[in-house]
């Protein structure tokens, strides 16, 4: 032990002795005038490490050299920072996702931010007037057994039922598509069974033709190919967002950019970043929303809410995308290519929703009475060619995303004309339910008569 300690004594001896006279430190001991006395007194208080880093903060914080660092104490092992990590992460696609980040949401009514003031981030935490949390944020498989809100498993089975085919098809299109089982080869393989027309009501919204027009035999081919060639080209994410999903999507959805007066329209939104206040990480975005485009009277209401508060001024949602900040969200759509873990998509879609209960939880708490929050926000998970629906949940601080339904292929003509009759069936309950309830609980309009 005491060869070792000389040696020590030693080494740092002779570091000090190499080192130049620091210029801006005339009271530093080690300068080219130093006395016999003073190596010796700097020697005695050099003997362990607290001392040797005191010293090396005064030599200019000067480094010595590897060898002698490491003979000194060893190597300190980096810690993360504390982050909703296990929700974050993408290196291990076996575990469930979830989050226990906790984070402060302002409170409402503060002024709306300058656009510096929002770059300089001077709004103080500690200023703050409340929190919310989403202290658990997971995926779970949907099963009938948990407690369920009684309309999402009455939605969820509805979608199985398209699942099977059972009145995907409007009797309108019954007679093309049997000429094309006798001209295409796409349809010729195809079972087409008797029930995937409309028959009978199969859901509480009516027949099928009331859900929107069935796709023409020429738009299910045009889908069909399109998913073969990205398959065979390999196309990456946004080959196959722009020139599959989003045709498939234009087949239910008007597009944001069209100039109709559908209430519902989607948008791309691959940028689309969580405002920090709502979640973290802010880096996980999803690929596609489906939007509401209010009315004039509904467009003023949401103008008049962005006006009352800071966060709100940057948006009616939890990001501050541009086609999305008047526009509120109901249904969110991330997408993966063929082979790409399923995990990911999950947490991806996760953590989104969880950012949108906390910005609707914020908005329907600005006044009393506190309305309720929606029984379930609906999600879409599209993987290369196939679609499943998830829906998430919010009981107290906790958020569910229930996974997942199986919609259709776009490898099947079949399934492409599931997959349109499921958007169009989740824009009917956007219609009828989801907008309804944004209209009365946050922007507190009168229900229509």
């Amino acid at each position: 032990m005491t060869t070792t300690t000389n040696r020590l004594q030693e080494n740092v001896q002779a570091w000090l002795n190499g080192l130049s006279p620091c210029p801006d430190s005339p009271d530093s001991p080690f300068t080219a005038t130093r006395t016999v006395a003073d190596k010796k007194l700097v020697k005695r208080r050099l003997t362990d490490a607290e001392n040797l880093k005191t010293s090396s903060k005064r030599l200019c914080r000067l480094t010595p050299p590897t060898s002698l660092t490491m003979s000194v104490s060893p190597t300190k092992r980096s810690h993360d920072t504390p982050d909703s990590s296990s929700i974050a992460s993408n290196q291990d696609d076996d575990q469930t996702p979830r989050s226990k980040k906790i984070r402060m949401v302002p409170g409402w009514g503060n002024a709306p931010l300058t656009a510096s003031s929002r770059r300089s981030g001077s709004v103080s935490p500690k200023k703050l007037a409340r929190t919310w949390a989403v202290r658990d944020a997971i995926a779970r498989q949907f099963t009938i057994r948990e407690d369920i809100p009684a309309s999402l498993q009455r939605l969820w089975k509805d979608i199985g039922r398209y699942d099977r085919g059972i009145g995907i098809i409007g009797l309108a299109e019954k007679a093309s598509i049997e000429d094309a089982q006798t001209s295409h080869p796409e349809y010729e393989q195809d079972v087409f069974e008797d029930f995937f027309y409309e028959q009978e009501i199969v859901s509480r919204d009516g027949l099928r033709s009331t859900l929107g027009p069935t796709p023409s035999v020429s738009a299910v081919l045009d889908i069909m190919e399109r998913g073969i060639s990205c398959r065979n080209e390999q196309m990456d994410e946004a080959g196959w967002n722009s020139i599959v999903h989003s045709r498939i999507l234009e087949l239910a959805f008007s597009g944001l950019w069209s100039k109709t007066d559908n209430l519902v329209a989607f948008a791309p939104c691959t940028s689309a970043k969580i405002i920090p206040e709502y979640a973290d990480p802010i880096s996980r975005k999803v690929d596609f929303c489906a939007c509401i485009r209010p009315d004039a009277l509904s467009a003023i209401a949401i103008q008049s809410i962005r006006d009352q508060d800071a966060l709100a001024s940057q948006s009616i949602n939890h990001t501050d995308f541009p086609p999305l900040q008047a526009r509120p969200i109901a249904l969110s759509i991330e997408t993966k290519i063929h082979g790409e873990g399923m995990n990911n998509a999950e947490a991806q879609l996760v953590t989104w929703h969880a950012a949108q209960w906390r910005s609707l939880d914020r908005l329907v708490g600005r006044t009393e009475p506190k309305t309720q929050l929606p029984e379930f926000l609906p999600g879409i998970i599209i993987q290369g060619r196939e679609w499943v629906f998830v829906a998430s949940t919010k009981r107290s601080d906790e958020v569910t995303l229930w996974t997942s339904q199986h919609i259709g292929s776009t490898a099947k003509a079949t399934g492409v004309y599931q997959i349109v009759c499921v958007l169009q069936y989740l824009k009917r309950w956007i219609e009828k339910t989801y907008w309804p309830w944004f209209k009365q609980a946050i922007l507190r309009l009168p229900e229509e008569t």
